[in-house]
């Protein structure tokens, strides 16, 4: 019986120490608004040794034993859970929540790229732009562009594409006489790191509401009063979160 329990506890450690998404010797950003806490231990209660703001980026270190669970509601009805995680922020080394880390560069306040050009420019294009359509002047209906056919997005009124990046993200844009819309896919991502999208690029704290849909497991962004504005999903899909939506008038 001993050797049974000794024999569960090495599987549940080992289980445990792999259940952090991040790597020893990774450099990754601190998504969170109002930063991260950094603890002599890993325990909220513990000396708070650095708030790391968020966009600064945090080096993970060798984390020996068992990864301790921890969790946040990001607002009522959703929770951000993860693990402890030591990391080096600077000179200093301490532990924080690793649910509020991501791979991807932080969206800062300062920021004021589209969600387009935030990818183009912190990640990097694979390709041109691919499944081109658009709706020329006078025409009933879009078409796709033709292989190798010159064009210019810009001066349509109805168009749409994809757009492929270099770590497997995929954007998808759509716009219309009423509007436009994104669909884009985060392989390996998580649900905090939608939600933070759709909250930096979609979501108007006068105009919106923010919530989550416990059946679905999604999060969902929507005006305070039907009809117009900007409706956005964000779904775990497989080993991918998506999110789609748009905003219209």
């Amino acid at each position: 019986m001993k050797f049974l329990n000794l024999l569960f506890i090495l599987i549940t450690i080992n289980l445990n120490a792999q259940q952090s998404r991040f790597k020893e010797g990774e450099t990754v950003n601190v998504w969170a608004a109002s930063g991260s806490n950094m603890r002599d231990k890993p325990d909220a209660k513990a000396t708070k040794l650095a708030t790391i703001p968020n966009g600064a980026k945090v080096t993970v270190q060798a984390n020996i034993g068992v990864k301790i669970p921890f969790e946040v509601e990001e607002f009522k009805g959703f929770v951000v859970k993860g693990y402890w995680l030591l990391v080096k922020y600077g000179n200093t080394e301490g532990f924080v929540f690793d649910g509020f880390l991501s791979r991807l560069p932080a969206v800062t306040k300062n920021d004021t790229l589209g969600i387009e050009e935030y990818f183009d420019k912190n990640i990097g294009k694979i390709g041109g732009k691919y499944e081109v359509r658009f709706r020329e002047e006078g025409a009933d209906s879009m078409r796709y562009a033709k292989p190798n056919e010159k064009y210019n997005l810009d001066k349509y009124d109805e168009l749409g594409f994809k757009q492929k990046y270099k770590n497997g993200v995929v954007l998808s844009y759509s716009m219309g006489e009423g509007g436009g819309g994104y669909n884009i896919e985060l392989p390996n991502g998580t649900l905090y790191e939608g939600y933070y999208l759709i909250k930096e690029f979609f979501y108007s704290k006068e105009s919106d509401i923010i919530s989550f849909d416990k059946k679905e497991k999604s999060v969902n962004i929507a005006p305070k009063e039907e009809g117009a504005g900007c409706y956005y999903d964000v779904k775990q899909v497989g080993n991918k979160i998506v999110i789609d939506g748009g905003c219209g008038c």
